[in-house]
């Protein structure tokens, strides 16, 4: 990957001639987290520092009295704060950037979150209706809004069976988005039951 790397700077640096014409370069770099995390040398999205652009801590990522978390990553502060020996001090920086693309230029790929929260969110919905005997409910809404779904049974090695469903794709998670219709899940589900759902649903977000 060395070679790449230096024709991206040489690009970005000196830009690109083209019939005698010189063309400035911009790069932007899109990606995955977990991608993005290890070309610029910072911590996976787990750790205390776990964002790419700034300082905000886990223990600060459900507050939102905070109006705005700028950019605060420079790509100089990173060869700097991954010498250091605290987490205090590192910021989520544990090795030097592989790439020169400046934080400003650099963008999650939203279809890899959408996934992510509304996979945490949708487990939380299998998990109430498996508790409360609502596994035909779902399937019947689902089936309402087009989306191929269903519970089926699997029996391990030793005996034990264990529920699994059908594994959806973003298309069918965003058609869940935009469609479901919580209250016949809900109807008839203890308030108690609900709401531990529904702080389980807050702690699922909280943990993305």
């Amino acid at each position: 990957m060395g070679a790449t790397l230096e024709q991206v700077e040489e690009l970005q640096h000196h830009g690109l001639a083209v019939n005698g014409v010189q063309y400035s370069v911009i790069w932007y770099c899109c990606s995955d987290w977990t991608f993005l995390a290890m070309v610029y040398g910072l911590n996976s999205s787990t750790a205390k520092f776990f964002c790419i652009w700034c300082y905000c801590t886990k223990a600060n990522i459900a507050d939102f009295s905070i109006q705005d978390w700028p950019i605060q990553r420079t790509l100089e502060d990173c060869h700097k704060q991954c010498s250091n020996k605290t987490t205090e001090k590192r910021k989520g920086c544990v090795n030097e950037p592989l790439l020169s693309i400046p934080f400003d230029h650099v963008i999650v790929d939203t279809l890899h979150l959408f996934l992510r929260i509304m996979g945490l969110l949708f487990r939380q919905i299998i998990e109430l209706v498996l508790n409360n005997g609502k596994k035909e409910v779902l399937e019947t809404e689902l089936e309402r809004i087009n989306v191929p779904f269903k519970f089926y049974e699997v029996q391990s090695e030793q005996g034990t069976t264990e529920t699994k469903w059908t594994r959806l794709d973003g298309k069918d998670l965003h058609n869940i988005l935009e469609n479901l219709e919580l209250k016949p899940i809900f109807n008839g589900v203890p308030a108690t039951s609900r709401n531990e759902e529904l702080q389980e649903c807050k702690k699922a977000v909280e943990g993305i």
